[in-house]
């Protein structure tokens, strides 16, 4: 069972209170709130703490999900800033789809192959041309 000055440590500490502040405050040592520290039962009260700010946190944005999924599709149709628009479809798309990862064979022997210049530079030019599509 937890006394009433752990419990305040746990708040102080949630709060982001220092050790120094929670000692002055609660009119231990510092040794005593780092030995409250230690103890398991402690410990599982701050998690439980954590967790349930982190569950508020979490339902309090759930509300409003569909709000901010909303405004992230506008930015990435209407934004004038081309990097923005990117990475706001790019989030969307990530988000819809998954990371793509960048998995796949390399089937050169010595990554130096004879690859020839005007090739090259015809593919270059073939994205150089590709447009953005809005």
């Amino acid at each position: 069972m937890l006394t009433k000055d752990q419990e305040k440590m746990i708040t102080m500490l949630i709060e982001g209170y220092r050790i120094t502040d929670i000692a002055k405050k609660i009119g231990v040592s510092r040794q005593t709130i780092y030995s409250w520290r230690n103890n398991s039962e402690v410990n599982a009260e701050l998690d439980q703490r954590k967790q349930d700010i982190k569950n508020q946190g979490n339902a309090y944005i759930l509300k409003d999900v569909n709000t901010y999924i909303d405004e992230v599709k506008k930015i990435a149709k209407e934004s004038t800033d081309q990097r923005v628009k990117f990475s706001a479809n790019k989030y969307l798309i990530d988000r819809t789809l998954g990371v793509p990862t960048a998995i796949g064979d390399d089937e050169t022997e010595d990554g130096n192959e004879n690859v020839n210049e005007n090739d090259l530079k015809q593919e270059l030019e073939k994205f150089k041309k590709l447009k953005v599509i809005k």
